[in-house]
């Protein structure tokens, strides 16, 4: 039910959460509603666990950042 609040907008038409809708609306492209929901569902899970497995503190970083890094980290790899 959190979830379901989560992506939902309310009646002055002010979005509650802009991350987890624009998650659930990218996953609603090639997903039927239901698997979007549950994977909105699941995403606190797996970055709960994430944290716990990699025992670092959990930074928020835009979605640029990200793919800065992981390229970098693919680069020096190769």
């Amino acid at each position: 039910m959190m979830n379901l609040n989560n992506i939902c907008i309310s009646r002055s038409g002010e979005v509650k959460n802009p991350v987890s809708l624009s998650y659930y609306d990218n996953k609603c492209i090639p997903n039927p509603n239901m698997v979007a929901l549950s994977d909105v569902i699941n995403k606190p899970c797996n970055i709960i666990f994430a944290i716990f497995r990699d025992n670092k503190p959990f930074e928020i970083i835009t979605p640029e950042q990200h793919n800065f890094s992981y390229h970098l980290n693919q680069t020096i790899a190769a």
